[in-house]
C-alpha cells in the first residue's frame, strides 16, 4: 500500500551535463577568461558540483504541480592570484560553448557581498547566550573552500563599523561516515559570545565576504518559542485559525463524528490497511492479526460514530490523529510547565490564550489531553488512532487546507495505544499546575485514566502480557512490543497515586534504566514509553507529585536520574564532534542515517531536561547551537523552520502550502534538520552522495534540496516548544505582554 504514487521527475537540464558519460568531462581552463578590474588572471583549476534545489511535491493525482523543477550546477574557477577589494571581475567563455553572449557574469569584489560560505543564525542571538557562526563551503571536485586569512569580523550594519574582530577556530568533522573519506575538516568557528550590545550585524571574513544579517536582541529566545507555539496553533484540529494571531485563517476543520467500521465496511482505507496482515513481531504476539473488524481482540463498544475532534494534526499535512504521538506530545509540554521553571507562568506566546492568566503551554497541552479523552471507549480502552475514511490522506491534502465535514473513521483499541493513553492522563491529574488551575478538568482526568488502568488489568488477567498485544500491523512498532509502554503507563500512576504495586512492577519491567535494551537501536537514549517513564520517575519528587518519603527504593530515583544526565550529555558530546554544532548520534552518523524524523525540536529537548538535574553552561549552549544550525547556522544557510530566517525552504510537511505554489508554509513549521538529497531526483548529486567513492565527495550537511519530507510530526513540534520556552523564561521577555499589532500592505506603482 502506497498513500502517495510518485511520477517521475522531469528530465535534467542539457546545459552543462558534464556528466553525460558516467563521468565528469569538465571544460578545459583554456575555456574561460577571467578578468579582474583591466588584468587577466590565470586559472589552475575548474571544478564541478551538481545538487537538487527545488523539487514540488508533485503526483499523478494532480499533474498541474509539476513545475519548476530545478537542479543547480556549479562550476568553480580557481585562480593563481586573489583579487582585490573594488576590481570588477568578469568571466567569459570566448568560444560560446558554455553560455552565449547574451548571459554575462561579473560582479564587484566587496569585502560587503553576501558570501555562501558565512553561516549565521539568520533570526539572531541572544545577548547572553552563546554566539558563533561557522565558516565553510563544499566546491564540488575543489572539495573543501581553503579558508583566506583566519580571522573574522563583527560588523555593525547601520554604520558599517567593525565592532568585534576575533580568531576562527578550526572544527572538524568527527565520527563522519566509516565507508567514505571524512567530509566537512575546513570548517570553522567565530565566536562573539562575549559581544552583547543589541543591534543588527553581519559577520565577515576577510577575502570572503559577509553573511546574512542578523539582530543580537534579548527578543530572540522569546521569537523561537512564539514561532513554535504558532506552528502548533496552524496544526490546531477542530478550531478556526483567525486573525490576528494568523494570517493563515481557516473555519474549524473536522468537526463531523468520526465513524466506527463494522464487519460490513467498505472503507477503502481502513480494509486496506488492515488487509496488510502479518505478525510485526512473531517472537512476542500470540494474539491472532488484526486483519479485520471481526478479529479484534478489543471489540468496539460504542457503535455508530464518535466525536474525536480537537487537539492537532499529526503533521502538518497528515491530519489525522495518532494517539501513541497524542499521549507523548502531552507528556512533554507538561514535563515544561511541571519542570521548566518559569515556563507555567508564560501567558505571552502569541495565542488566543495569551493574555488570560494562565499557562499558555499547559493549554496547548490541554487541547491535546481533550482530545485524547474523546478517543476512549465505553470499557475503558482507547482507539489507535483516527483518520480520513476512504483515501489517506488524499481526502485532506489535496485540498489547501482540511474541511470541516470530511468523512474520517476510528481504528481499533489496542493495548500500546491504551497504555500511553492512561499514563498521560496520569500526568495530567497529577500536576501541581493543573490541579489549582483546571481542577475541574483535572478530576475528569483522573477518571479516564482509573477507567484506562482497570481496561489494561483486565485484558492482561484475561490474556496475558503476550496475548493482550495485537498491533495494526502496518502502524506497529518494531521495537519493544509495548513494554515501554507499559512502563510509562505504571511510572505516571505511581507518581499521581503513590500506588507502590506499580512502583514494583516498574522495577521488575526496568530494572535498569541504562540498559541498551531501553534504547532505540540500542544506542539512541530517552526515546518514546521508556523516556517518559525514566522522566516521570526522576521528577516525581522535584516536580511536586510525590513527597520524598512516598518513594519506596530512593536509589532506583537514582538510576533514573543518571540516565536522563547521561542523554543529556551524551547529546552534548555529540554536539561538539558535528562541525556545525548539531546533535546526531554517531551510529546513525557513521551509517548516513541522517533523513529520518529528527529535527533540532525534537533533539534538544533532552538537554533541556538534563539542565534541571545539572545545570551546566555548556548544556545551555549546546542547546543553542542546535537553535543556531535550525535557523540557517549550517552548510546550505537554509533556515528549517517556516516563518525564519532570510533562506527558507517552500515545500514543507504542510498540506496548505504543498498543494498552491503560490501560498507560504504556515509559519513556525519544521522540516527535518538533515536530508540525504532529492528523494525524486536520483542521480542529481555530484560528487556522488552516500555510495562509496574516492574524496571529494558530497558532505552529508549538504545532501539537502527543497523537496517533500516526511519529518516533524506533533510530538517533535511540541519538544521544540517546550525547550524554547526554557529558554525564553531566562530573559526578560518572559514577562512582556502580549499585544497583536496591526499591519499595513501598501502597492506603489504598478503592481505585480
Amino acid at each position: 500500500y502506497q498513500p502517495w504514487n510518485w511520477s517521475p521527475p522531469p528530465p535534467l537540464p542539457a546545459s552543462w551535463d558534464f556528466l553525460a558519460s558516467g563521468k565528469p568531462v569538465l571544460p578545459a581552463p583554456s575555456k574561460f577568461v577571467v578578468t579582474a578590474g583591466s588584468q587577466a588572471t590565470a586559472i589552475t583549476k575548474v571544478g564541478f558540483k551538481r545538487n537538487a534545489l527545488f523539487v514540488p511535491r508533485y503526483d499523478v493525482h494532480d499533474p498541474d504541480e509539476i513545475y519548476d523543477y530545478r537542479v543547480g550546477n556549479y562550476l568553480y574557477l580557481q585562480l593563481s592570484r586573489p583579487i582585490t577589494d573594488g576590481a570588477m571581475v568578469t568571466v567569459t567563455n570566448p568560444d560560446a560553448s558554455l553560455w552565449d553572449s547574451g548571459t554575462q557574469w561579473s560582479c564587484v569584489c566587496d569585502a560587503r557581498r553576501f558570501s555562501p560560505a558565512v553561516h549565521v543564525n539568520q533570526e539572531g542571538y541572544v545577548p547572553s547566550f552563546a554566539k558563533r557562526a561557522t565558516v565553510g563551503y563544499f566546491a564540488g571536485d575543489l572539495g573543501e573552500l581553503e579558508i583566506p586569512t583566519p580571522q573574522f569580523n563583527l560588523v555593525n550594519v547601520a554604520s558599517g563599523a567593525v565592532v568585534f574582530t576575533g580568531a576562527l577556530v578550526n572544527r572538524p568533522e568527527k565520527g563522519d561516515m566509516i565507508f567514505r573519506a571524512p567530509t566537512n575538516q575546513k570548517v570553522y568557528v567565530a565566536d562573539f559570545t562575549s559581544f552583547k550590545t543589541p543591534g543588527q550585524y553581519r559577520v565577515q571574513v576577510p577575502g570572503l565576504g559577509q553573511s546574512y544579517p542578523f539582530r543580537i536582541d534579548e527578543g530572540v529566545a522569546a521569537d523561537f518559542a512564539r514561532t513554535s507555539a504558532l506552528g502548533l496553533y496552524h496544526w490546531r484540529c477542530g478550531s478556526d485559525l483567525i486573525l490576528p494571531y494568523t494570517r493563515f485563517v481557516r473555519a474549524a476543520c473536522h468537526t463531523v463524528a468520526a465513524q466506527f467500521p463494522d464487519a460490513s465496511s467498505t472503507f477503502k482505507v481502513f480494509t486496506a490497511m488492515l488487509a496488510v496482515g502479518g505478525i510485526i513481531d512473531k517472537a512476542y504476539q500470540t494474539a491472532a492479526p488484526l486483519t479485520s473488524v471481526a478479529a479484534c481482540l478489543f471489540p468496539f463498544v460504542n457503535q455508530g460514530s464518535q466525536d474525536v475532534h480537537g487537539g492537532h494534526h499529526g503533521t502538518g499535512c497528515d491530519y489525522s490523529r495518532y494517539t501513541l504521538d497524542v499521549a507523548d506530545t502531552i507528556h512533554r509540554l507538561l514535563f515544561a510547565v511541571d519542570n521548566f521553571p518559569g515556563v507555567a507562568a508564560l501567558d505571552n506566546l502569541g495565542l488566543p490564550e495569551s493574555g488570560d492568566g494562565l499557562s499558555d503551554v499547559a493549554q496547548e497541552a490541554l487541547l491535546e489531553a481533550d482530545q485524547l479523552v474523546r478517543m476512549q471507549d465505553a470499557d475503558g480502552g482507547f482507539f489507535d488512532h483516527v483518520t480520513a475514511r476512504d483515501n489517506y490522506p488524499l481526502d485532506d491534502a489535496l485540498l489547501n487546507s482540511p474541511g470541516p465535514s470530511l468523512q474520517r473513521v476510528i481504528w481499533p483499541k489496542t493495548m500500546m495505544t491504551s497504555e500511553a493513553a492512561t499514563a498521560a492522563l496520569y500526568e495530567l491529574s497529577s500536576s501541581p499546575y493543573l490541579k489549582t488551575a483546571f481542577p475541574t478538568k483535572v478530576a475528569a482526568y483522573r477518571s479516564a485514566a482509573d477507567k484506562g488502568w482497570k481496561f489494561l488489568q483486565a485484558a492482561w488477567t484475561r490474556y496475558g502480557r503476550q496475548g493482550a498485544w495485537q498491533a495494526i500491523p502496518i502502524y506497529a512498532p518494531v521495537v519493544w512490543h509495548d513494554l515501554d509502554e507499559i512502563c510509562w503507563c505504571e511510572a505516571s500512576r505511581f507518581t499521581a497515586t503513590g500506588d507502590a504495586a506499580a512502583f514494583k512492577q516498574l522495577m521488575a519491567d526496568l530494572p535498569d534504566p541504562s540498559s541498551p535494551n531501553t534504547r532505540q537501536w540500542s544506542w539512541v537514549q530517552m526515546t518514546r514509553g521508556f523516556g517518559c517513564a525514566i522522566r516521570d520517575v526522576s521528577f516525581a519528587v522535584q516536580s511536586g507529585r510525590l513527597a520524598a518519603s512516598a518513594i519506596p527504593d530512593s536509589k532506583y530515583v537514582l538510576k533514573c536520574q543518571a540516565e536522563v544526565k547521561s542523554a543529556g550529555q551524551n547529546q552534548l558530546a555529540t554536539t561538539k564532534c558535528s562541525s556545525y554544532g548539531v546533535y546526531i548520534p554517531l551510529a546513525n552518523k557513521q551509517w548516513g542515517n541522517l533523513s529520518g524524523d529528527e529535527t533540532g525540536g525534537s533533539l534538544h529537548f533532552d538537554m533541556a531536561v538534563a539542565y534541571q538535574l545539572a545545570p551546566s553552561q555548556d548544556l545551555l549552549d549546546a542547546i543553542v547551537s542546535n537553535i543556531d544550525y535550525e535557523n540557517g547556522n549550517n552548510g546550505t544557510n537554509t533556515s528549517f523552520i517556516a516563518g525564519q530566517g532570510w533562506q527558507r525552504a517552500l515545500v514543507m510537511m504542510d498540506g496548505y502550502a504543498a498543494k498552491d505554489r503560490r501560498v507560504l508554509p504556515p509559519t513556525g513549521v519544521r522540516r527535518n534538520t538533515f536530508g540525504s538529497g532529492s528523494p525524486y531526483a536520483p542521480g542529481t548529486y555530484y560528487p556522488a552522495g552516500r555510495a562509496s567513492a574516492p574524496a571529494p565527495i558530497f558532505p552529508m550537511y549538504d545532501l539537502y534540496s527543497d523537496s517533500w519530507n516526511y519529518g516533524h510530526p506533533v510530538n517533535h513540534a511540541a519538544s521544540a516548544l517546550s525547550t524554547e520556552a526554557f529558554l525564553m523564561v531566562q530573559t526578560s521577555q518572559k514577562t512582556q505582554s502580549y499585544k497583536a499589532l496591526g499591519g499595513t500592505i501598501t502597492l506603489s506603482g504598478t503592481p505585480v
